[in-house]
């Protein structure tokens, strides 16, 4: 990594050359308190390049037993495999571990959960337009929530930006009451 010296300089104490391995790096990565009971050695971590244009799977080596005084977060050492010389000493990554998991018979993207009447409704598409659907919810991870009654499985449902179909549902609505 690093060449310190010429031929005939004197080294000292100096190091004359820096040599690394780097089949395997370590990713350092910052977890805050309240999450830390859910990390643990071991346990697979999914790792990106801030860019995205670097993903990969590692495990958490270690736990480091301070807090860090100007963020709070607690570092961990993730070990990724760098066989095909991917990863960059330097890089600013990002990860995330899967601390649960649940099999749901249906379940559809929280983006597409909207509330009409004070009910949370779906919006599926039934020929050229869009029906909203009275569902009832049950878990959910943020990402997707659980559904549990009023929707299909296979159904083609509005997964992004449901509020504006929202928005025109009820503007039609408005323009019959005049």
């Amino acid at each position: 990594l690093a060449r310190n010296t010429n031929v005939g300089d004197t080294a000292a104490e100096q190091a004359m050359f820096t040599v690394a391995n780097l089949a395997t790096v370590t990713a350092e990565l910052h977890v805050f308190p309240q999450d830390l009971p859910r990390v643990q050695v071991g346990q697979e971590v999914q790792v990106a390049s801030v860019d995205g244009t670097v993903e990969g799977a590692g495990t958490v080596k270690s736990l480091l037993p301070t807090t860090d005084a100007d963020t709070q977060t607690v570092q961990i050492w993730v070990l990724l495999d760098n066989a095909d010389n991917r990863w960059r000493s330097g890089m600013a990554v990002q990860g995330g571990a899967v601390i649960g998991q649940a099999e749901v018979p249906l379940a559809v993207k929280t983006t597409a959960i909207q509330t009409m009447e004070d009910k949370p409704v779906v919006f599926v598409k039934e020929g050229d337009t869009y029906e909203a659907h009275p569902v009832k919810l049950g878990r959910s991870d943020g990402i997707y929530t659980e559904v549990l009654e009023g929707l299909e499985p296979g159904s083609s449902y509005v997964s992004k930006n449901s509020f504006i179909v929202k928005a025109d549902i009820g503007k039609a609505g408005a323009a019959h009451e005049h």
